[in-house]
């Protein structure tokens, strides 16, 4: 076996989808997002805004939450990835967990808001 398939099997079956787009969600794609909310005053914007948020956030959620529950939280002297330092994955995780955190409540909010809105 070579070390990419040892260091994914042993993060889970998400690993590539989360390494994957991740990336292209949160850097170029969410910010798309942002911009079609500052059209919110024409008819197709606020929904392409609201369909490109709850993708990302269910993207995430599918592919993080599967990581979470293999690994669990590494700690700073873990050596189960190959290539990495347990330190370095030590902070991702507990940046990726801040995050997940913040997107979740984005989320909820901005669909309260929605909510609010037609009521």
């Amino acid at each position: 076996m070579n070390k990419d398939h040892d260091s994914s099997s042993a993060f889970g079956s998400t690993l590539d989808d989360h390494t994957g787009l991740m990336a292209a969600i949160w850097g170029p794609g969410i910010n798309v997002a942002i911009f079609m909310a500052l059209y919110s005053y024409r008819r197709y914007p606020p929904i392409i805004h609201a369909l490109a948020g709850i993708f990302a956030c269910i993207y995430t959620l599918a592919t993080t939450i599967p990581i979470l529950f293999t690994t669990g939280i590494v700690s700073s002297t873990n050596t189960i990835a190959i290539n990495e330092s347990g330190f370095i994955l030590y902070i991702h995780y507990l940046g990726g967990i801040a995050c997940l955190s913040m997107i979740l409540i984005s989320t909820i909010l901005g669909v309260m808001t929605r909510i609010f809105n037609l009521c």
